[in-house]
């Protein structure tokens, strides 16, 4: 990120700039999807609910059927060029949906075209503009996902409440999202330079190497199925208004549910850890089924329990959509984009097209299209809780945590982070709770090694085996056989993070900064001696309440409330071979970097003889 405060502020502004684009051609797509919908039913009053179906249909087939062409477009163009020209086609095609006396669906199938281009363009801009910004990826979503949803139950009183033919209101908003999106250009932003017939071609090569990624497998299934999910939940709601039951109060219901949703999403943003942040996934899903079962019951039917319904799906939208964006590759993100959004669409039309042919067989009523709505939605939240539930123990330990601690991180190494692949976290061990502090800020699932002493606790084992797959370290003196290594490297070799304090045990004395690392992490080194590095240095653990400061954790000392914790972060390394030509040689060089660390702290300097012993009494030479 810029180190220096006006590019931050220059870059902030040009993203403020971009979320006002998109809730304005939020406010004028909305407002368009009713009056489409609306025209519709003037032309052939028989349509009923189909007509809502068929405008979603309109709306979703040029984002699917185009993937490969869009994600091309996106991947190999200015991000902004395609932006800013989808914008227009967008403004193109409202005014002439609302000015011409031609057919509504194929204006309607232009400003279709247009989104398929503008939000997948829109999307693969966020990452570079957290960044450059130096705001969070979640953050980010969370503005975007309010502000756009905000423009939605405007646009949705526009379109209903508005004049017969809103065409000046919609050409306001679409000549603002034009506008605004100019600005919005940044630095940190990557574009491959093919040509077009090699970007169409490495559309589905970025393919495969998105679903080679779990995380991005499950986030693309999760927000499908959400997606497919409120769609079907928008019919209803449009199928109740066609029956004349309720009329207005139904519509005040799905305003309720679009405030509902951009709460929900401000509230998920504030979490700025990109996959932590699943974890209020669950909780989304867990209350989004329950909601939809207590309507269903009609417990609590009314604009509360919809703006309810809404809450809990944002907070499951932005935490998956923030995660898809931080776990894809850099350069890929254009086609990245295009595939999601071509399998929210997909997701969506699958889901009204379920709806559709059983209401039209006569097989469900209204009532039983909320029943099947309300069983997809139970059967995605358990789902949800099998992929995400150490993400959701993790959000739970950070709630405990809180109050407990401050963490914060200082220094280049995160902004360098490689967001997939093998990773080596190292940092010094000085009080119980530091895998958890690391763990905090380093945005990667971590695979912690421990020692039997703490791993092997009743209640602590059970996680450590079936949650978080941490790897056992026999605690003893020096061993001949130490198959935690080759656990280790399978954990490399699948392309995880391992988490290491090579000390091996905690801190004991105020005077020894730091013991001398033991031979396991040069074991590890060299059978993968191109794996990247983090070290980092871990300030305010000695003296917290869980370090062996004046005696054993948790005794002769005051439980930490608001303790200051603060991690310095180095930037990645890869060792070179005469760094791993010896154990010592490697030793010595990591010890240093960790206290080299400290510098991002403004801490001393320190040298390895000066901060430790120089040799570890549990092993031989």
């Amino acid at each position: 990120m810029q180190s220096g405060g006006r590019p931050v502020w220059n870059a902030r502004f040009r993203l403020a700039s971009l979320w006002l684009s998109q809730a304005a051609r939020v406010m004028a797509d909305s407002c368009l999807r009713i009056v489409v919908v609306l025209g519709l039913l003037h032309g052939d009053a028989s349509l009923g609910v189909d007509a809502w179906h068929l405008a979603i249909a309109v709306l979703a087939a040029p984002a699917i059927l185009l993937a490969p062409l869009n994600g091309a477009i996106i991947n190999s163009l200015p991000k902004l060029l395609v932006l800013v020209t989808a914008a227009l086609m967008a403004l193109a095609g409202g005014v002439m949906l609302l000015t011409s006396a031609g057919n509504v669906l194929c204006w309607w199938g232009l400003v279709a075209l247009a989104i398929g281009l503008y939000w997948p363009s829109l999307e693969a801009i966020f990452p570079a503009a957290a960044k450059d910004a130096r705001v969070s990826l979640p953050r980010v979503n969370g503005w975007m996902a309010m502000g756009a949803m905000l423009a939605a139950a405007g646009g949705l009183l526009f379109g209903y409440f508005g004049d017969e033919n809103p065409w000046l209101m919609v050409a306001a908003a679409g000549i603002l999202a034009v506008v605004a999106a100019l600005p919005a250009t940044f630095p940190s932003d990557l574009r491959r330079a093919e040509s077009p017939l090699a970007a169409l071609a490495s559309f589905f090569g970025d393919c495969r190497r998105v679903f080679h990624i779990a995380e991005a497998r499950g986030c693309l299934i999760g927000l499908a199925l959400l997606r497919g999910i409120l769609c079907g939940l928008s019919a209803v709601l449009v199928g109740l208004i066609l029956e004349d039951r309720y009329y207005l109060r139904i519509l005040g219901m799905a305003w309720a549910a679009l405030i509902g949703l951009a709460v929900g999403s401000w509230l998920a943003g504030l979490n700025p850890h990109p996959r932590r942040v699943q974890g209020l996934a669950v909780l989304g899903a867990a209350g989004l089924a329950l909601s939809l079962v207590a309507l269903c019951v009609g417990l609590a039917a009314g604009e509360i329990s919809c703006f309810v319904v809404g809450f809990m799906a944002g907070l499951i939208n932005v935490p998956l959509c923030a995660t898809y964006q931080a776990v894809v590759p850099a350069d890929a993100r254009g086609n990245a984009m295009a595939l999601r959004h071509a399998t929210d669409n997909l997701g969506m039309l699958l889901v009204t097209g379920l709806l559709c042919g059983l209401t039209r067989a006569e097989v469900l009523d209204i009532q039983g299209q909320f029943w099947l709505l309300t069983g997809i939605t139970l059967l995605a939240a358990a789902l949800c809780c099998w992929w995400f539930f150490r993400e959701l123990l993790e959000v739970f330990v950070e709630f405990l945590l809180w109050p407990m601690q401050r963490i914060r991180a200082h220094g280049p190494g995160l902004d360098e982070l490689p967001a997939q692949g093998p990773l080596i976290v190292l940092a010094n061990h000085s009080a119980y709770l530091d895998p958890m502090w690391v763990a905090k800020v380093v945005p990667r699932r971590l695979i912690p090694m421990m020692t039997s002493a703490f791993f092997d606790l009743p209640v602590v084992r059970w996680l450590m085996v079936n949650v978080a797959h941490t790897i056992r370290v026999p605690a003893g003196k020096f061993r001949r056989e130490v198959p935690e290594i080759k656990e280790a490297i399978a954990v490399l070799d699948r392309g995880d993070a391992l988490l290491v304090f090579p000390e091996g045990m905690l801190r004991r004395k105020e005077e020894q900064v730091l013991r001398q690392f033991g031979q396991g992490i040069w074991h590890i080194l060299r059978e993968r001696p191109h794996t990247p590095i983090l070290v980092c240095w871990i300030e305010g653990g000695w003296g917290s309440y869980f370090s062996y400061c004046n005696g054993p954790p948790t005794k002769n000392k005051r439980f930490d409330i608001r303790r200051r914790v603060d991690i310095g972060v180095n930037t990645p390394v890869v060792l070179d071979a005469a760094v791993l030509e010896h154990h010592r040689t490697t030793r010595n060089f990591l010890m240093q970097a960790c206290l080299d660390a400290r510098r991002h702290l403004g801490l001393e300097p320190l040298t390895v003889d000066k901060a430790s012993d120089n040799q570890r009494d549990d092993e031989p030479e």
